[in-house]
């Protein structure tokens, strides 16, 4: 910094003051192993954020049961959009941008814990409530769960506002212990709270939710109508009677199975944009977690200290956020990227195509993750945490992607996962034993080493295209993948 006359000032730049931590403010757990009983590391440990928080402690408190780290984070950033609900947005151009989503966990049955995990989130997002003291808050903080079956009426009838406390109004005013409205300097006419309209459905097979069940016909169509926020959502009862629904935040968390995913997701579910909207979470198999009983954590949250961890959150985390400098200049270096991406790989266009919308929500989820309430800035790695989970599950589900390609064939996909597991094969393996046909082996080759999931070895020279050769060792290489132009510049 220089003066007026030209020479650099001997006075430094005050640094500004950072606020200190709230002291009531929850502080991440040690989630190193203790008593001895360690654990294998899980292969999607490396999406976990690089700071702890909540999302850390909820998988510190799975480290003894057969639940995959993946399955654990997007089950706990479902509840964590569920709770904060319309409360918390991020900016985004001249609208605001909320951060529900819609997720699928895939596993096989009995092997991923897919139900398991479900189910300990639910309860944490069930019992964060018994701890807000102000009947206001309370109220705004209600979380309309729906289970399971429900029909497309019997959906829509349990997100409007009229059926959920307090009866037959709109809104309040907040008020203080004495029943008198609160106000401050900067809101002398007080707060209204306008009641919203929405849930946070959980479904633990996905086919009860989207299947061809004749009560389903219509489901699929008003999900995706709800999936916009910012837009009202009008439609007659059986009766013809219109009603509205105003204020959206819908989110979705369900499970299932390959087999029954495929033969749930229906030809129009595809084309119609819901699948671009869901988070597909492939997990096919458990690393690192096999226990013959669950094991008890020594030093790790129950499930009621995790409600309270949650209850926090959803009353500190309030308002607008935005991306930091830093942040803002990276997100637009990786969207042009991304952008490049999207429009060079036109068999995955619609599945990829709201991922950068996908990015910031999980990016402002992490950031509320953190436990910290001094602002309300989305740092830049928090920015690149979310990139490296949307882009890890991402790569996790590119196999079930292919298999709704009319243009790819479904084998590409298992093509891809046999190469994967076993690190290295040869072309004569990939026939013999996993049953690959000669034209399998053209179709799917060349595209693995165009994305560079794997290399291809001759006589241990590297070459750039796969052959006929019988000898030819094809070897995994994919995970380099996920961290490919996410460098700052």
């Amino acid at each position: 910094m220089k003066n007026g006359s030209g020479k650099r000032s001997a006075v430094a730049s005050p640094k500004p003051k950072i606020a200190e931590r709230d002291p009531d403010a929850p502080i991440p757990y040690d989630d190193t192993p203790q008593d001895g009983f360690t654990w294998n590391p899980d292969p999607g440990d490396e999406a976990l954020p690089s700071r702890k928080g909540f999302i850390t402690d909820c998988v510190f408190r799975h480290r003894g049961k057969e639940i995959t780290t993946l399955f654990t984070i997007w089950s706990t950033l479902f509840i964590l959009s569920s709770a904060v609900k319309r409360e918390v947005w991020i900016r985004f151009g001249s609208k605001k941008l909320w951060t529900n989503f819609y997720c699928v966990l895939i596993g096989p049955a009995g092997i991923a814990h897919k139900t398991e995990a479900i189910n300990d989130a639910v309860d944490i997002l069930e019992k964060f409530q018994d701890f807000i003291e102000d009947p206001d808050l309370k109220i705004m903080k209600t979380i309309n769960i729906i289970s399971d079956k429900a029909s497309p009426e019997a959906l829509l009838e349990s997100l409007h506002p009229k059926n959920r406390p307090p009866f037959g109004i709109q809104g309040f005013w907040f008020k203080d212990p004495d029943g008198k409205k609160r106000t401050d300097p900067n809101h002398p006419n007080g707060f209204w709270y306008a009641k919203s309209s929405e849930a946070a459905i959980v479904a633990h097979e996905f086919a009860t939710l989207a299947g061809n069940q004749k009560y389903n016909t219509g489901l699929t169509d008003n999900l995706l109508a709800l999936y916009d926020c910012d837009r009202p959502f009008s439609w007659r009862t059986v009766k013809r009677k219109k009603l509205e629904l105003k204020n959206l935040h819908t989110t979705l968390l369900a499970g299932t199975t390959l087999t029954s995913f495929r033969m749930s997701v229906t030809e129009g579910t595809r084309s119609d944009g819901f699948l671009s909207r869901t988070v597909i979470v492939n997990c096919p198999r458990t690393e690192g977690r096999r226990f013959s009983r669950p094991r008890k954590i020594s030093g790790a949250p129950d499930q009621e200290e995790l409600a309270k961890r949650l209850h926090w959150i959803a009353l500190n985390s309030i308002g607008e956020y935005d991306l930091s400098p830093a942040a803002d200049k990276f997100y637009d270096s990786w969207y042009n990227k991304w952008r490049d991406e999207l429009e060079n790989d036109a068999s995955l266009q619609g599945m990829k195509s709201r991922m950068n919308v996908l990015v910031l929500k999980v990016a402002l989820l992490f950031r509320l993750a953190r436990y910290d309430s001094r602002d309300k800035i989305i740092d830049l790695q928090d920015l690149k945490d979310a990139i490296m989970l949307v882009k890890r599950t991402w790569f996790e589900a590119i196999p079930i992607a292919r298999g709704f390609d009319s243009d790819v064939k479904p084998i590409i996909g298992r093509l891809e996962e046999y190469i994967r597991m076993r690190s290295s094969v040869t072309r004569v393996q990939l026939m013999r034993q996993a049953k690959f046909s000669a034209q399998d082996l053209s179709d799917g080759l060349g595209i693995l080493v165009d994305e560079g999931k794997i290399e291809v070895y001759w006589d241990k020279e590297l070459r750039g295209h796969p052959s006929t050769n019988t000898k030819e060792v094809y070897k995994w290489c994919g995970e380099r993948w996920l961290g490919a132009g996410f460098e700052e510049d």
